[in-house]
């Protein structure tokens, strides 16, 4: 088998490590009564051994594996089949042009087992639980719910983390739209210094991307976790557990359901603190475009009476210059001296009227 697999099982109250070699191994481990858990690294894993694998000798939907095998990213879902629970949710990667790059997990939740499949690097979850294995996985029959858990609660902890990036990147453009720094344009990797209006624009519009981009998934995300809650809260069967149990797991799925509406409510902040730095920069832009264009009325003021005066008395015209009269320089000074007394009355008027 070439499909990269590991994982762990508890077994009489232990944990430890496997690596199952063959499909066999996979569907004996699965099969068994103990809980296991196996995560799939689908990056260079043959397509059609997967499929085969899952479709064939695991009895999954079909149409669940084709979400699995498939390299498109689908919204976060959920799925309930016979025997199982199907779940997609996404976790996140930045690009080189610090646009995040959504990655899709796969999640399939059975009795006894968890299985997760992936096309992309995450955080190693086995190395996590075997270092630190949570106690209440011993405590609860349902442990595989309880794993569920586990696993969502790092991929929240890694959306906080970035979310906190963000409200620092945050609080850095505002610092430096401030300041009035020039900076670099990170994203276009410009060598020549810009305009800082035009740098910070650009990152504005990248972090407001990634906030709508992770707004749609944890939403969607928000809405399992309720929907699956209810189905512990609310049963349309009994469960085998205790009564204690289904109430603790309600908890547990209640509070993820906390982190990821703490997650939204960062992401909201941010986007509103955006939203507000977006318009205070548009009423920059503008206050410098009147100031611009005032600047250049009063330099046209200035010059348009004395362009006028130039241009007449620059005609070929016999007799305009006083040529004829033997006056021309005196008449010469006497233009200039018009000339300046216009534009110093201009200024001086501006002046009083508070434009200049």
């Amino acid at each position: 088998m070439q499909i990269p697999v590991s994982g762990l099982r508890v077994l009489d109250g232990e944990v430890g490590a496997i690596e199952p070699h063959t499909q066999d191994e996979v569907v004996a481990a699965i099969e068994s009564p103990e809980f296991v858990w196996l995560d799939f690294d689908l990056q260079r894993a043959p397509v059609q051994q997967v499929q085969e694998l899952l479709e064939k000798r695991l009895d999954f939907h079909p149409l669940t594996v084709e979400d699995c095998v498939t390299p498109d990213i689908y919204q976060p879902k959920m799925e309930e089949e016979r025997g199982y629970k199907f779940f997609i949710f996404h976790y996140f990667s930045t690009s080189r042009r610090n646009y995040l790059k959504p990655s899709e997990i796969n999640i399939y939740l059975g009795r006894n087992f968890v299985l997760t499949l992936h096309r992309k690097a995450i955080p190693t979850y086995l190395k996590q639980f075997l270092a630190n294995i949570p106690n209440d996985l011993f405590a609860f029959l349902d442990k595989s719910i309880i794993f569920f858990y586990h696993i969502l609660d790092v991929l929240i902890d890694d959306y906080l983390r970035i979310l906190a990036q963000f409200e620092n990147q945050g609080d850095e453009i505002e610092m430096r739209f401030l300041s009035g720094k020039e900076v670099k344009v990170p994203l276009l990797k410009l060598k020549r210094r810009q305009r800082p209006g035009i740098s910070l624009m650009e990152e504005v519009i990248a972090l407001r991307q990634n906030l709508l981009l992770m707004r749609r998934s944890l939403t969607q995300e928000i809405e399992i976790v309720n929907e699956l809650s209810e189905t512990y809260e609310e049963p349309e069967e009994p469960l085998p557990m205790p009564e204690e149990e289904r109430e603790e797991i309600v908890v547990y799925l209640g509070t993820l359901a906390n982190h990821l509406e703490q997650a939204l409510h960062v992401i909201e902040r941010e986007r509103d603190s955006l939203g507000q730095f977006m318009d205070l920069q548009d009423r920059v832009i503008n206050v410098r475009s009147q100031e611009i264009m005032t600047l250049l009325t009063i330099v046209m003021a200035i010059f348009v009476p004395l362009t006028f005066i130039t241009g007449f008395y620059g005609m070929n015209l016999p007799n305009l210059h006083g040529t004829a009269m033997g006056h021309s320089l005196s008449i010469i000074w006497i233009l200039d001296a018009i000339m300046l007394g216009i534009a110093g009355g201009i200024i001086y008027y501006f002046y009083r009227k508070g434009w200049l």
